[in-house]
């Protein structure tokens, strides 16, 4: 890999818009914006493939580059991706958190 390569996804991770769920800020990416009235703001739904695609390249570069703040960073994402998109009662993952949160809270449609 190219050494900038490093320098790019570093600034990639932490330009990601953090979800924020009951007021706490998580490791899970809010994928989309919407603009409303003139503003930008992020929308409130995470993606699980998404985020299980970022934990995977955090632990790649973790291991290419022997950088342990990736392999931090991808670690707080799966421990996130188990505590808000992962369904105990069926053990599988969820499509995001939304689908456990009212459909009055969900922001933006689909």
């Amino acid at each position: 890999m190219f050494p900038e390569t490093r320098h790019f996804s570093a600034g990639v991770v932490h330009l990601a818009h953090r979800e924020r769920i009951a007021k706490t800020t998580t490791g899970l990416m809010s994928w989309r914006m919407i603009e409303k009235r003139g503003k930008w703001k992020v929308d409130k739904n995470s993606a699980t493939d998404g985020d299980l695609f970022i934990a995977e390249a955090l632990l790649k570069a973790s291991k290419i580059w022997h950088n342990e703040q990736f392999k931090d960073e991808a670690r707080t994402l799966m421990n996130d991706i188990l505590r808000y998109e992962y369904n105990p009662q069926t053990n599988t993952l969820t499509v995001g958190k939304m689908i456990f949160i009212k459909k009055q809270e969900i922001s933006g449609g689909f």
